[in-house]
């Protein structure tokens, strides 16, 4: 497999799910040098006395919850290559999270702060997602000015992001990232969860608007990685960092049911027929005026 080019300006990101593997785990570590990974997100890694392993760290380390020896281990991890700098955020840090303030190594000499997080969203949770320490994180992003990347499996299935179907977790899930304007990096219906039953996208990569100018190449890899989730790649372009941001709506995040009820109450009713091209004229103002409303 060849690796990925390691350039000044490009900051190779992979995103896996290890399900607590020992050799899914070992073949992302060689994957961490061959591809010549910046920054994993990793969610379920293998743990051993409560400790994150498997995972070769000479080159970078490995952000977690630092559990005791009958600690169950944490299911959220970080790899932060070592060419970059890098705080973990200790106030977001738990068994299913963990964020860490990083300083990327950008082209033409330059530098950016992003906040980084992988998570993990508990199916078996009695609360739908996002859970409260992730909405705190972001919280934080959204007061301090910082982007923030987070790589998660949500077990939640939406059509939006290329589920087969939709269910409560991913309804509730979607509504929580239009409001708070985050982006799905998610691209196609690839499955990143596949099994002897069934084939799903249940990892999702998410991320404020500016991040979403600046990566590249999202995609699902083919490669076997013995166990059920495959592995996400993409990178950060750092030429992409300099150029100004270009704002646009993200019709992939939209709440479309909740769009028609409002366009609905807007437009007050089914529209009487038109005879007149004054009519016709009034008919397209009040069209735009509600659609614009809805907007903003």
């Amino acid at each position: 497999m060849a690796g990925s080019p390691m350039t000044a300006g490009r900051i190779n990101v992979a995103q896996i799910n290890s399900q607590h593997c020992k050799a899914a785990s070992a073949v992302h570590s060689r994957d961490l040098a061959v591809e010549h990974t910046d920054i994993s997100l990793i969610q379920e890694p293998w743990v051993f006395k409560g400790l994150v392993t498997g995972l070769e760290s000479r080159n970078g380390a490995i952000l977690c919850r630092i559990g005791g020896p009958d600690d169950p281990g944490p299911r959220a991890a970080i790899y932060i290559n070592s060419r970059h700098q890098a705080l973990k955020l200790n106030q977001f840090c738990n068994r299913d999270l963990v964020a860490a303030l990083v300083r990327l190594k950008l082209a033409r000499g330059g530098t950016t702060d992003m906040v980084v997080a992988s998570a993990y969203l508990p199916y078996d949770s009695k609360d739908p997602p996002p859970t409260e320490e992730l909405k705190a994180l972001v919280r934080y992003c959204t007061s301090e000015g910082l982007e923030l990347l987070v790589g998660c499996d949500a077990n939640s299935h939406h059509t939006v992001w290329g589920s087969s179907n939709t269910n409560r977790r991913g309804v509730v899930l979607l509504e929580y990232l239009s409001l708070e304007r985050l982006e799905i990096l998610n691209r196609g219906s690839k499955p990143t969860f596949i099994n002897s039953l069934r084939r799903e996208v249940i990892d999702l990569t998410l991320c404020t608007s500016k991040v979403v100018h600046m990566t590249k190449n999202w995609r699902v890899r083919e490669e076997d990685t013995f166990f059920d989730h495959r592995r996400i790649s993409f990178y950060i372009d750092g030429d992409a960092a300099w150029e100004p941001t270009v704002m646009y709506r993200n019709p992939r995040a939209t709440d479309w049911t909740s769009y028609r009820e409002e366009l609905a109450k807007g437009l007050r009713g089914p529209c009487c027929k038109i005879r007149t091209i004054g009519m016709v004229e009034g008919a397209v103002g009040t069209l735009q005026t509600a659609i614009i409303d809805i907007l903003n």
